[in-house]
């Protein structure tokens, strides 16, 4: 009758392997060395960071936000003595408003858009495709570009 082989150990079995060369604790062992170093690397950051700071009287407070702001931004009631931290909250506020817009007009084109690729009538469709497939094949940063340009040419004076 021929037996069964026996099972080889696996490497973390503890049936006589030191704990210098278990797999488990070397493991373990890497690991907390990397957390050290990394909070070593981390403290020293800070060390050098705060001690050079304070040797060039560099404020790292938050105190300037309650200076005035000395600009007035376009299109709102900011006055020019108001703080700065008016002007960050102006600045949320007005890409919140611009990111809602966009995205609500960005849904309707897209479902426009959509339904024309789908349509029966063949001068839609192939409208639709060939504009989809321009937006899609050119870079975004040609966009870009394209509208800082016209920004820029359309709103400064020659």
């Amino acid at each position: 009758m021929v037996s069964a082989p026996a099972p080889s150990p696996s490497p973390n079995s503890a049936a006589g392997v030191p704990v210098w060369r278990n797999v488990r604790v070397l493991q373990w062992a890497f690991q907390l060395v990397i957390l050290a170093f990394t909070a070593l690397v981390l403290w020293w950051l800070w060390s050098n960071y705060t001690t050079n700071s304070a040797r060039l009287n560099l404020p790292t407070d938050l105190g300037y936000l309650d200076n005035p702001t000395s600009f007035e931004l376009t299109g709102n009631p900011l006055s020019q003595n108001a703080p700065v931290r008016s002007a960050i909250f102006e600045g949320l506020y007005n890409t919140l408003r611009i990111s809602i817009v966009g995205i609500i007009l960005a849904t309707i084109l897209g479902t426009i858009l959509g339904i024309a690729r789908l349509s029966q009538n063949w001068l839609v469709s192939k409208l639709a495709a060939v504009y989809v497939e321009a937006v899609r094949n050119i870079p975004l940063a040609i966009f870009l570009i394209a509208g800082l340009l016209a920004i820029v040419l359309g709103i400064l004076p020659t």
